[in-house]
């Protein structure tokens, strides 16, 4: 089979497991999980194949959480979602880690292209989008394991920066994706904190 033609036939399949997954964890379905980990195994070939090595390796801890989000969603009743207030030091903090370690991935980017480890074709914009994609996953995807309503906003920045990265590399279907991602946040945000019931200030 023509590697391009494959690769579009794993967006497609990306894309309808991605987004029924979203979706379901809107409704708080915890069989979202299962489907999230069906698109993260089939995305790190993807990734692997189009270079993008931040993506593949995030996507090999998004399967691990994903296996750990079902079973701690069956824990939990249907409907529990702690709606978590964000004081504002706490917040500007939350940025600031972010950046840090944004900075920390790029710099080793940096590296591993001047010594041919990366493709050299990747561009340095793709980098430092590809270093915040992942940076800004892994905070959006502990908050929707813990079903707190605020991981839609992290998911907000994750669908903003993917749109552009994967419009970059080609990854059309993916791109698309992205950009009703980004509008299913914004409803998936407000639809928590409309039926949440526990309001905690753990993170004020």
């Amino acid at each position: 089979m023509d590697i391009i033609l494959l690769h579009k036939i794993l967006e497609g399949i990306v894309t309808l497991f991605s987004f029924l997954g979203t979706l379901f964890a809107i409704y708080h379905y915890k069989s979202s999980w299962m489907l999230f980990l069906v698109a993260s195994l089939l995305s790190i070939y993807l990734f692997y194949q189009t270079s993008l090595i931040a993506n593949m390796m995030l996507q090999i801890y998004v399967s691990i959480r994903c296996v750990q989000g079902f079973l701690y969603w069956e824990k939990l009743s249907v409907n529990q979602i702690n709606v978590v207030q964000y004081g504002l030091l706490t917040t500007i903090g939350l940025f600031f880690a972010s950046i840090v370690l944004i900075t920390i991935i790029f710099g080793i980017y940096n590296r591993l292209i001047s010594i041919k480890v990366i493709s050299n074709s990747l561009s340095q914009l793709n980098l430092l989008l590809d270093s915040s994609v992942l940076v800004f996953t892994v905070f959006a995807n502990e908050l929707l394991l813990k079903k707190q309503a605020n991981n839609w906003i992290f998911w907000m920045v994750v669908n903003t920066l993917s749109t552009i990265l994967y419009f970059v590399e080609s990854l059309y279907f993916l791109s698309f994706l992205y950009l009703i991602f980004l509008f299913m946040a914004f409803y998936g945000f407000f639809h928590w904190k409309r039926i949440g019931f526990q309001t905690t200030n753990h993170y004020s």
